[in-house]
């Protein structure tokens, strides 16, 4: 059994989606959608989110018509979680007594309870943004996003505040973007991500006398840091292209963890998607190059690898400021 703050346990309702080869499963309440879930609680979710993150509901989002998921509903009142699964791994969500699954009107899935409202909203990029509200004082502080053990699989800790899983090789399993909460008048209240066994923790300090409630936060998670990556020819040889997800550009960090992620992580989703990036060294140099300069160029911005450039004899930073990662030298600028 999963036990809330409180100390009572929680009955819970499942709904499972599948986003064409990533499922989504939210489990909560004890009724089917349009069978007691609240559309006034609906309604109240999406104004407290539009009125302090309207870009939850407008930017990177799908239209009804793009969605690729089918819907699947099953009940459940022995337990309670809800669960995200990306790939094979579910990520479990805390959700309060007595909630129930209802839509958005986007479609995505909507869990309402008396305290806390979550929100699972699907992105173009793959990504899913899960926005929660605390409804009041009485909400908790502590909301515990459950991921199940992997073997060789550690949290690391990004500078910005993010937190990724990662394999015993360092690739990605998933990722949490860096999270934020905000209340009613669109004020910042302290929250920040914490490690407890498999848990990744979100700790949202909104019992202050300056709150007004409902207060919104959200932890984003992802998998891919790139939304595409295709082939194609320059100079008669192989150019591989690719575009960062708008949840792998908040990564991208100016930092040493988001660096780090990216020549890690970053490269196995790449040769994974374009594995002839492994026929010639200077293809990897490039990806170096663009991912220690290229943090800010996500809307029109493109990293092309270009089999036909030499590989550097001399490190690629040399000269950088002027080759700007498209060197036609070994060791010249």
């Amino acid at each position: 059994m999963i036990v809330n703050q409180g100390g009572d346990i929680m009955p819970y309702f499942r709904t499972s989606l599948a986003l064409g080869g990533t499922a989504l499963l939210v489990f909560a309440g004890v009724a089917p959608p349009g069978a007691g879930a609240s559309k006034s609680g609906v309604a109240d979710f999406v104004d407290a989110v539009a009125a302090v993150a309207p870009e939850v509901f407008t930017e990177d989002t799908l239209a009804p018509g793009d969605r690729r998921r089918d819907v699947e509903i099953d009940a459940d009142e022995t337990m309670t979680t809800a669960e995200l699964t990306f790939s094979g791994l579910s990520v479990g969500l805390p959700v309060g007594e007595g909630a129930q699954v209802d839509r958005l009107p986007s479609g995505d899935v909507a869990v309402i309870g008396d305290t806390s409202t979550f929100g699972a909203v699907e992105k173009a990029d793959g990504s899913v943004q899960v926005v929660f509200t605390a409804n009041d004082a009485t909400s908790p502080t502590e909301f515990s996003f459950d991921i199940p053990p992997v073997d060789g699989a550690s949290f690391k800790r990004l500078d910005n505040g993010a937190v990724w899983y990662v394999d015993a090789d360092d690739s990605l399993i998933v990722g949490a973007a860096p999270p934020w909460a905000r209340d009613a008048n669109g004020d910042e209240v302290p929250t920040h991500f914490e490690i407890r066994d498999n848990s990744l923790v979100q700790i949202v300090e909104h019992r202050s006398s300056h709150t007004a409630y409902p207060v919104v936060a959200d932890p984003w998670l992802g998998i891919d840091l790139f939304s595409k990556i295709t082939q194609d020819t320059y100079n008669g040889q192989l150019r591989v292209n690719l575009w960062k997800s708008t949840w792998g550009n908040v990564t991208h960090a100016p930092n040493a963890a988001g660096i780090e992620i990216m020549l890690s992580s970053g490269w196995a989703e790449a040769t994974a998607k374009a594995p002839r990036l492994n026929e010639k060294a200077t293809l990897r140099q490039q990806y170096e190059c663009h991912v220690w300069g290229g943090f800010y160029n996500i809307a029109t911005g493109e990293w092309n690898l270009e089999k036909f450039r030499p590989t550097r004899t001399t490190t690629w930073v040399w000269g950088v400021a002027r080759h700007r990662c498209n060197w036609t030298t070994a060791n010249e600028l």
